[in-house]
């Protein structure tokens, strides 16, 4: 059993939970919904992270350094963030590592964007140093 936390919640979330849950005693079961809704948030994260080579990861690491980004701005645009931290206009004058990751991230959904913003934010705020393999691998563990 976990620790009994103090939180607050948004009039949205709130209405989530209600909608969305069975009322006990003309109450939502706000543990139950909240852990129930993270657990299926992480199972999609997890199973829309797409595979990207160790390239690909470190041009939108890099392009993020050291932000934290608790609340992603959405819809993601992880390409054209990338295009204007390298101070692109055109993709064709990028070099081929970073138009190629531009090319492919223009075609993921937006959830496959998002579990990568996610591995971002998760990276950045443990200020990993060490392998990236090995830090990856971790994170899909968190997933």
């Amino acid at each position: 059993m976990g620790i009994k936390k103090s939180v607050f919640l948004s009039n949205g979330t709130e209405q989530w939970i209600a909608d969305t849950t069975i009322k006990n005693e003309k109450n939502p079961l706000w543990s139950e919904s909240t852990n129930v809704t993270f657990a299926q948030f992480k199972w999609l994260l997890k199973n829309s992270l797409p595979e990207l080579d160790n390239g690909d990861w470190n041009i939108i690491i890099n392009t993020y350094k050291g932000c934290y980004m608790p609340g992603h701005v959405l819809p993601a645009r992880i390409a054209s963030d990338i295009m204007i931290f390298f101070g692109a206009v055109d993709v064709n004058t990028l070099s081929d590592d970073c138009r190629d990751i531009v090319i492919k991230l223009n075609t993921m959904s937006q959830a496959e964007q998002l579990a990568i913003l996610y591995v971002v934010q998760i990276y950045w705020a443990n200020k990993w140093t060490e392998d990236f393999n090995e830090t990856l691998r971790f994170i899909k563990l968190i997933f």
